[in-house]
């Protein structure tokens, strides 16, 4: 049997964090104040419900019986998650949890910290024989099976970064 399918979906009014006291772009030297909220010049986290995400993708499922008692499964998944904000304090590794620019928020959008492209699973199970009347272990394996499960995907995003100071 082979199945085909897509899905999508839209998140609006996520929560999200940024800093409201980022100081303004301005050449060297300042000619005017830079920070929104002077006199202080440090951060001040502002959370609001101003985030959204995408997520869209498209699956097929593949399954049968190659022979009597095994039985296969293959699924594949292709699929896409964007948004431009991370729930605060989550602190996500590929990507900065704030936006790097409050005046482009929209500069953040990306793709999701948990976005994985592709995903491939292959299922099989096998019924082992019963072989009635056949010495002491047939009771104990009647009804037994055996399967495995392999998994292939595509990585998590991943930012490099540097551990040193400058």
């Amino acid at each position: 049997m082979l199945e085909i399918g897509g899905v999508g979906s839209m998140g609006i009014h996520l929560e999200d964090a940024f800093n409201a006291n980022q100081p303004f772009p301005a050449p060297t030297p300042y000619a005017t104040l830079r920070y929104p909220y002077e006199p202080y010049e440090s951060r001040i986290t502002y959370l609001n419900l101003g985030g959204g995400s995408t997520y869209y993708g498209g699956q097929a499922r593949l399954s049968g019986q190659i022979r009597p008692g095994l039985t296969i499964l293959l699924s594949y998944s292709q699929s896409k998650s964007v948004d431009d904000s991370v729930a605060p304090f989550s602190d996500p590794l590929s990507r900065p949890a704030a936006p790097q620019d409050t005046y482009n928020a929209r500069g953040n959008r990306g793709l999701s910290p948990f976005d994985i492209a592709q995903r491939a699973v292959l299922t099989a199970q096998y019924d082992l024989p019963h072989r009635a009347g056949r010495g002491w272990l047939a009771p104990i394996t009647r009804d037994w099976r055996a399967s495995a499960m392999i998994t292939l995907q595509t990585g998590f995003p991943f930012t490099p970064e540097l551990a040193v100071t400058v």
